[in-house]
C-alpha cells in the first residue's frame, strides 16, 4: 500500500524528511500515526515509536511538537537517518470504566505491528525498532518489551501476524507493573507501602486503579477475573517468567516522590522506586539483558556513559 505524504511541521525546516500525517492504523480514528521519515536515507532506516503519556485518559501524539528540546531530539534522529513514529492510542474513560486498559496495550501492540507490516512502504527496516515512552507509554513500552512475541500466525487480519520484538526501549518514569497490591512487595517494600490502605484513604488512588482494571471497588480487585488482568499487567513477573528482555535505559529524576504520607507517595507512579523494580527484575531474572539507568534520587553517583536520546540512537543505528 501506498501513503500520501503531506507539509512536515514548520519546526523540522533544515533536515531532509518525509512526513506522513494521521496514519490510521486501527478501527478506531484516535488509533492513527505521524511518521518522520529521513528523505536522503539510501537503505532502509531504524525507527523510533513514541508513546506518549498521559496515565491512559488523556495525551497526544502531537504533545512533543510543542517543547522546543523534543523537536530537536526528532530532527537529530532524522539527521542520523532515524525514523521517527507518534502514536495515538486507545484511552480508557477517567471514571466509570468498565473494561480497563488493555485495549490501550492492545492498540499499541497493533501500531507496532503496522509498522512492521509497512515498513517496506516507509523505508524502514523492520527488524531494528526501538521503543520510547514516558510514564504510561513508558508502561506501555516496557509491558510489550517483557513479553515474547505477540505476533499471532493465524489472524485473519495479516497486520497481527506481524512479530513485536525489538531492539531496545527506553523509559522515563514509567510504572514498573500495573498489579497494584502487588507494589507492596514488589516496588514499595523498602517504604512499607499498603495498597488497600492507600486505595483507602486517597480518592486518586481508588480513581487510577478503579479504571486500571475497570471496576468500582476495592474488593474486586481481589477476586475474578481481575486478579487473572492483574497477571497480565504485571511486567515484573513478565521478566522473571521469560528471563531475557530487549536492552532498556530507565530514566528517573522524582526526588519527592518516595516517601509515605497519609498512606500513600505522593506521585509514586513516576517514583525512582518503580525505575529500580525494573532495574532488579532485569539484573536478577535476566541477567544476559542490558540495563542502563538514571535513577537520581536513589543512585545520584551513578551517571550513564550516554544520555538517553544518544543511546537508543545507537541501538538504531
Amino acid at each position: 500500500m501506498r501513503y500520501l505524504n503531506t507539509p512536515p511541521p514548520s519546526w523540522t525546516n533544515g533536515v531532509n524528511v518525509t512526513f506522513y500525517s494521521n496514519i490510521q492504523y486501527g478501527e478506531s480514528n484516535i488509533n492513527n500515526m505521524d511518521i518522520f521519515i529521513p528523505s536522503d536515507a539510501v537503505t532502509p532506516t531504524g525507527c523510533i515509536i513514541n508513546i506518549h503519556g498521559g496515565s491512559f485518559i488523556y495525551g497526544d501524539k502531537s504533545d512533543i511538537y510543542d517543547d522546543a528540546g523534543k523537536q530537536a531530539v526528532i530532527k537529530e534522529y532524522l539527521r542520523q537517518g532515524i525514523a521517527y513514529v507518534t502514536i495515538n492510542y486507545t484511552l480508557v474513560q477517567q471514571f466509570n470504566e468498565t473494561v480497563g486498559i488493555m485495549p490501550c496495550m492492545d492498540s499499541c501492540v497493533l501500531a507496532l505491528q503496522f509498522i512492521k507490516f509497512y515498513a517496506d512502504s516507509f523505508n524502514i527496516n523492520k527488524a531494528n525498532i526501538a521503543l520510547n515512552g514516558g510514564s504510561s507509554g513508558g508502561g506501555i513500552a516496557l509491558w510489550i518489551a517483557a513479553q515474547p512475541s505477540l505476533a499471532d500466525p493465524s489472524n485473519a487480519n495479516h497486520i497481527k501476524r506481524e512479530d513485536t520484538d525489538l531492539v531496545a526501549i527506553t523509559l522515563y518514569i514509567a510504572q514498573a507493573s500495573y498489579d497494584f497490591p502487588g507494589w507492596d512487595s514488589e516496588v514499595f517494600s523498602a517504604l512499607g507501602y499498603n495498597f488497600s490502605a492507600d486505595y483507602e484513604t486517597n480518592q486518586g488512588t481508588a480513581d487510577g486503579a478503579n479504571r486500571t482494571y475497570g471496576v468500582s471497588t476495592l474488593d474486586e480487585i481481589s477476586v475474578e477475573p481481575t486478579v487473572s488482568l492483574r497477571a497480565e499487567l504485571n511486567m515484573l513477573t513478565m521478566i522473571q517468567t521469560n528471563a531475557a528482555i530487549c536492552p532498556v535505559y530507565l530514566k528517573y529524576n522524582s526526588p519527592n516522590y518516595n516517601e509515605i504520607v497519609n498512606n500513600t507517595i505522593i506521585n509514586g507512579v513516576h517514583s525512582d522506586y518503580q525505575g529500580e523494580a525494573i532495574r532488579l527484575a532485569i539484573s536478577t531474572y535476566a541477567p544476559g539483558s542490558e540495563v542502563e539507568y538514571l535513577l537520581q534520587t536513589l543512585y545520584p553517583d551513578h551517571v550513564p556513559a550516554s544520555t538517553l536520546e544518544a543511546w537508543l540512537a545507537q541501538k538504531v543505528t
